[in-house]
Parts: structure tokens; sequence; C-alpha cells
């Protein structure tokens, strides 16, 4: 839901998103995710989308607050997340952290990740 909520008005413009689940319950999120855009510039307008604001397709009442992680970039974040995750080749595969590919770089960039427990979205082929 929140991938569908933040491609309603930014689509294309991250290539990570992770939202850790609480441990004892994996159907809880922890209430933080981490999302890595394309370009400095599309922060401002995902701040402007989202900051301050309630979710519109989230069941609750929590409102987003925008802040600059301590990890940045797409390959520091994976690697972070594999660190951090000892046991990651045995997560179900919906809750591991998504990273994403142009149609152009698919074939090419997804080799790359396949060995890194995440998990890949294939773009819509046109």
């Amino acid at each position: 839901m929140l991938i569908s909520e933040i491609n309603d008005t930014q689509p294309g413009t991250f290539d990570f998103i992770y939202l850790p689940l609480v441990k004892k319950d994996r159907r809880k999120n922890v209430g933080y995710a981490f999302i890595n855009m394309l370009s400095p510039s599309n922060i401002i307008s995902f701040y402007q989308a989202f900051n301050g604001k309630n979710w519109d397709k989230l069941q609750n009442e929590k409102v987003a607050s925008i802040a600059y992680a301590r990890v940045q970039g797409k390959d520091e974040l994976i690697m972070e997340y594999v660190m951090k995750n000892e046991d990651s080749d045995t997560v179900d595969m919906q809750i591991r952290p998504t990273v994403f590919f142009s149609e152009s770089k698919y074939q090419e960039e997804s080799v790359r990740y396949r060995n890194l427990n995440v998990r890949i979205h294939q773009p819509e082929m046109m």
C-alpha cells in the first residue's frame, strides 16, 4: 500500500523502499520507511506531497514526517539491511527491501542484486 500511495503522486522517483516490520508481528510495521530518491530534486516534491499529511490508503491516523536517514544511496541502504539482518535469506520475499529498475536497466542491473536478499521489482513492459 505504501508503494501504491507514493506512486499516485511520485511515480518513477525512487529506486529503493524498505518498510521494516515488527519482528514478533509481521503484520505491523515499525512506523518508518527508507526510500531512496533517484534525484535530489525529487525530494522537494516528495516532501511537499507527504510531510505532515495523513496517508490516504492506510487505515490509521498516522502523519508522515520526512527526515534524512543516516545512510544514503541505494547500494548503501541495501548493504545496511544485509548487514543488520543476518537471516535475511530466510525472510519472506514480500517483506524484504524492494529495488526498482527502469525497463532499460532491468536486465543488466537486476543480476547484480539477485544474491543480496532483496526483492526486485520488474517494470511493466510496454
